[in-house]
């Protein structure tokens, strides 16, 4: 029998039932002050958990069980900005869809990474990538950590034109010349779903200058190492040659899993810090500085908090981003409003928070999702 909250905070607005599912419309203040029995609605993910039953209790106190399977629960920020998904450029955008071709798993290593070369949209003039979204092979979901779709300006893109490589780690064989060259365009984590570009920004392709090869980068996971998975998940990009105002670029900021990192065992929390030094901002951007407008936090298993810190003139101005209550399989990009202003000679310090009470040996910092795990 759930306990009766003695406080009740939440407010009914309006309550229907509709071809077969009950719809309540209700609020509740993001703070209520009742420390006993609340949680604080913050920027932080939040786990939602949900049962029901076909029978509507007979009263207050006489709730019956709702069942082995009638429950569930789901990792949610609810202060997410909704994003326009009503853009009218959206109706008219052209669409690309970039995937592996029938990449087969090996059945020997619990973490690989595939790398397969694309041309890009076939554009001669500027245009703006304006949404994307995952292509994920529904039996696959389990399998597929992260994408990213990297651009790159090769002076001979012919001869990578689909070809796809393993490309991290264990069994590693991309050209070099390919792994210089990659700068990310869109990217897309476990529990992730479509991003939408702000209204008046769109990322660029097309130009002189711009890439000419697409490298869609897949990091597959498969812990029990079974054999015959065969995966073609990928991305779908909408571009417009309708021009927003700005033109979107993609940052990355914190450590790569270069540096040989390692987090000790029975740990309830371990931190590392990496740092954008201010004589790197000053050198990479603009005099006006950049506006973030997005990101999105990753760690692995062992991951607790992650917080993007950023300091200017040696004090603390704020944060671009934080989760103190990471969950792995909740990996969305997440927008801000009003967005976050960098300035050349700001710091950018990236803090992760580690858990490792139930592991008995070192963990390693790096791409491997289950023996590295941070």
């Amino acid at each position: 029998m759930p306990i009766v909250d003695p406080r009740q905070d939440w407010f009914l607005l309006s309550g229907r039932e509709e071809a077969g599912f009950t719809v309540l419309k209700f609020y509740r203040y993001l703070n209520t002050k009742d420390c006993d029995h609340d949680r604080v609605i913050t920027e932080d993910t939040l786990k939602l958990i949900w049962a029901f039953k076909a029978q509507d209790p007979s009263s207050h106190d006489d709730i019956d069980y709702h069942g082995a399977n009638n429950r569930g629960g789901k990792s949610i920020n609810l202060l997410e900005p909704a994003p326009n998904r009503d853009s009218p450029e959206l109706a008219r955008a052209l669409t690309a869809t970039v995937t592996q071709v029938r990449t087969a798993l090996p059945s020997t290593q619990q973490t690989t990474y595939f790398c397969h070369v694309f041309r890009p949209p076939n554009v001669t003039t500027k245009h703006h990538i304006i949404k994307y979204a995952p292509v994920i092979q529904k039996e696959n979901i389990g399998n597929v950590h992260h994408m990213i779709l990297h651009g790159c300006l090769h002076p001979d893109p012919e001869q990578f034109i689909g070809q796809t490589y393993r490309c991290q780690g264990q069994g590693s064989a991309m050209p070099i010349d390919l792994m210089r060259c990659r700068f990310p365009v869109a990217l897309w984590a476990v529990g992730g779903g479509d991003f939408y570009f702000p209204d008046e920004v769109g990322f660029p392709i097309g130009r002189p200058g711009d890439p000419n090869l697409f490298i869609m980068e897949t990091h597959y996971d498969n812990p029990e190492l079974k054999s015959g998975i065969v995966d073609s998940s990928g991305l779908t990009l909408w571009y417009t040659p309708e021009l927003r105002r700005h033109d979107a670029a993609v940052i990355m900021a914190g450590d790569d899993g270069s540096a040989e990192l390692a987090v000790p065992p029975g740990l309830s929390e371990y931190s590392i810090n990496s740092m954008c030094h201010p004589s790197c901002t000053a050198q990479v951007f603009p005099p006006e500085g950049i506006t973030v407008f997005a990101n999105v936090l990753h760690t692995h298993l062992v991951g607790r908090k992650v917080q993007v810190r950023q300091f200017r003139d040696g004090k603390e101005i704020g944060d671009i981003g934080q989760d103190n209550q990471y969950d792995f399989n909740y990996q969305q990009i997440r927008s801000f409003n009003p967005p976050k202003i960098v300035k050349p000679g700001d710091s950018i310090v990236v803090h992760c928070s580690y858990e490792t009470r139930s592991r008995n040996e070192m963990t390693f910092v790096g791409d491997d999702t289950w023996r590295a795990g941070a």
